[in-house]
């Protein structure tokens, strides 16, 4: 017994465009403020999310930063969504500068 399946395949191509913005500003010599804000965009101009992530630095050294905080997040409605969803994460992240050679190398990883 022999079957033959055959699939169609819909392929729908869309294009986004992210803009961000990320800040930190030291207050004293061991504190400061973080924030970071981003907006994505819609091939058609409209918003598919918003991101706001203040949070608070304290600083180990100038090499390694500890920093936390909470994200707000939006969510706009896509073609057959009605509604537009939030939600509040917490979020905390380590960031850490290094050298190797005449380059510096600066990463961070978070968790939300």
């Amino acid at each position: 017994v022999s079957y033959h399946i055959q699939a169609q395949r819909n392929t729908t191509f869309q294009n986004q465009a992210w803009s961000g913005y990320i800040a930190q500003y030291r207050c004293t010599s061991k504190l400061g403020i973080w924030f970071d804000g981003h907006m994505r965009f819609r091939d058609d101009a409209s918003f598919t999310t918003t991101i706001v992530r203040p949070g608070l630095i304290y600083f180990l050294n100038d090499n390694v930063r500890f920093m936390a905080g909470s994200a707000w997040i939006q969510f706009f409605p896509a073609e057959n969504h009605k509604t537009i969803t939030q939600e509040l994460r917490p979020w905390y992240q380590v960031w850490w500068r290094n050298s190797i050679g005449r380059v510096q190398v600066t990463q961070w990883l978070r968790h939300e």
